[in-house]
């Protein structure tokens, strides 16, 4: 009789080969993550972006000043709305006295790509604004400015050669360095809000082309979709935590 030793029938003993096995994806540290991210955004919005919505809203609601009286009225530092026309300005380029030119982008981030303006100049220089009584000056020492409402706009397309590497806008089809030019020219009516800067000066916020109930309901606008958002931003991080938790007791966090 021939005795054999353990393993000398063929039969080799599997040895594991360090890191051979394959961790779990951490679907649950993946989903805190996410959610805590989520959650931080949406405190952001609620307590920088969207206090200075509602607080511009609230400006524009109560405190236009309707003429020079009005707002020689308003202490300094304090919040204010004033409409008026844009007269005696010199010009930067063409008849425009304010300007802002946005290029045509194709941009790619990660494994996306998509078709984007991207602001290449801007030029808003001290302003002279007539109102009822007399005139102000719009500064922008308070910091970037909107530009919104009915402005001009012109258009330089750079053509291309087919649906795949262009981008629809206005009826054409633009390729990617087209530019679009946004600008206020002398007689134009608008409205500013910003803060009281001195006795005949604002230090503006936003400079748009309308009245100050067009400003006011673009505000509005603005505000209501914020705060969708920042809800929304909250539901999505409170279902990722969730998930989270239903990982942990799972075992799989």
């Amino acid at each position: 009789m021939v005795l054999c030793g353990r393993g000398s029938l063929g039969v080799k003993s599997a040895k594991r080969r360090p890191g051979s096995l394959k961790r779990r994806p951490s679907r649950g540290r993946d989903a805190l993550i996410v959610g805590l991210g989520f959650i931080f955004i949406g405190f952001l919005f609620m307590f920088i972006v969207l206090p200075q919505i509602a607080n511009d809203f609230v400006v524009s609601q109560a405190s236009s000043a309707a003429n020079k009286a009005a707002f020689e009225a308003i202490p300094i530092g304090n919040d204010v709305v004033v409409h008026g026309e844009l007269t005696g300005n010199p010009t930067i380029e063409g008849d425009a006295v304010v300007l802002v030119r946005e290029q045509l982008e194709f941009t790619t981030t990660g494994n996306e790509s998509d078709w984007d303006w991207e602001e290449i100049e801007r030029e808003i220089p001290l302003l002279v604004l007539t109102i009822d009584g007399g005139s102000v000056v719009l500064t922008t020492v308070s910091g970037p400015v909107n530009l919104r409402g009915e402005r001009h706009e012109v258009v330089d397309a750079v053509a291309g050669t087919g649906f795949a590497d262009t981008f629809p806008y206005q009826e054409q089809r633009l390729a990617e360095g087209s530019t679009r030019t946004f600008t206020f020219k002398n007689g134009d009516q608008v409205t500013t809000l910003g803060t009281k800067a001195g006795e005949n000066e604002i230090a503006i916020r936003e400079l748009f082309g309308g009245t100050p109930a067009q400003l006011s309901a673009e505000l509005a606008k603005g505000a209501t979709i914020f705060t969708i958002g920042t809800w929304c931003l909250f539901g999505f991080g409170g279902l990722a935590l969730l998930l989270a938790v239903w990982a942990a007791v799972r075992g799989r966090f």
